[in-house]
């Protein structure tokens, strides 16, 4: 009896120890498992950077190549106008044709500029920026724009904002064309919001643009922020891609906030001014319980 009693304790010391092995195993296929996720989703990143930059030096090319060769037609173009306004300056159904010819050729090149300035952006330099008074001059260059579209502007600014590091004409850039999306978005008028809000919790400077249009499709969202992709007949597909990239510099974030009415995109960028605007903005709230 006691042979066979130490065999079943022998037995079931054995299955014990199987069973803690498999327990052993069965963690470190879970923990491998992790690895091998994480892994991949780093690989699947790297492989979607990898593809995004290459299909941008791919436009960069593309639009040099084209500013080069629709460059060098106008300017045997623009000598030849300039011929005829000197031999024609007392006919004056041809000095207005010539003046229309102009202003059209004006519009080429300055298309073509931009596209240029999109693809190959200037070195951006870094300064201490309030970014209420970087909107109150927003608001006074669209102001007439969107008066004329029949598109009521509100501006709420937070009192005691942190300043951020930031390119002023870069940030410019990004509020410009967020404007622009929206008044495409209201052909028959509207409202649009610009606001900003400090996040003390994350040191954090928001800006939000919102608008009255119809929003965003689902089917386009995903797509939203990819190259040579838009819904505008007349659109490059550029604006929001360059708009990323210039906040990215900035160490800040784009984003689309989904679910609302109309298209609302919040700007995040971290302050840079936080120590010194603490204790104001501490007692601010302080005053407002």
């Amino acid at each position: 009896m006691d042979v066979i009693a130490a065999r079943s304790s022998e037995r079931e010391d054995l299955l014990d120890q199987i069973s803690d092995l498999n327990d052993e195993l069965l963690e470190k296929v879970k923990v491998a498992t992790s690895e091998l996720r994480a892994a991949n989703t780093d690989l699947l990143r790297t492989q979607q950077r990898l593809a995004y930059s290459e299909r941008m030096a791919a436009i960069g090319q593309v639009t040099a190549s084209l500013a080069h060769e629709i460059g060098t037609p106008l300017n045997a173009v623009a000598g030849h106008l300039q011929l005829l306004d000197r031999n024609h300056r007392d006919a004056p159904d041809t000095q207005r044709r010539l003046k229309i010819i102009n202003d059209q050729l004006g519009i080429v090149v300055q298309t073509v500029r931009s596209l240029l300035e999109r693809t190959h952006r200037r070195r951006i330099t870094f300064e201490l920026t309030d970014i209420n008074s970087a909107v109150r001059e927003l608001a006074l260059l669209v102001g007439p724009m969107l008066e004329s579209r029949n598109i009521q502007a509100t501006i709420t600014l937070a009192e005691y904002l942190p300043c951020v590091s930031a390119d002023r004409d870069s940030l410019h850039q990004v509020f410009l064309n967020l404007v622009n999306n929206s008044c495409d978005a209201m052909p028959n008028g509207g409202e649009l919001e610009i606001a900003t809000r400090y996040l003390p919790q994350n040191q954090q400077v928001e800006i939000m643009f919102s608008d009255s249009g119809a929003g965003i499709a689902l089917d386009v969202v995903e797509h939203l922020f990819e190259p040579m992709f838009t819904t505008k007949q007349s659109g490059s597909g550029l604006g929001l891609v360059i708009a990323r990239d210039i906040i990215a510099e900035h160490r800040g974030r784009i984003e689309l906030v989904t679910g609302s009415s109309g298209a609302v995109f919040l700007l995040v960028l971290p302050a840079a001014e936080v120590r010194a605007m603490a204790a104001e903005y501490s007692k601010a709230e302080t005053n407002a319980a």
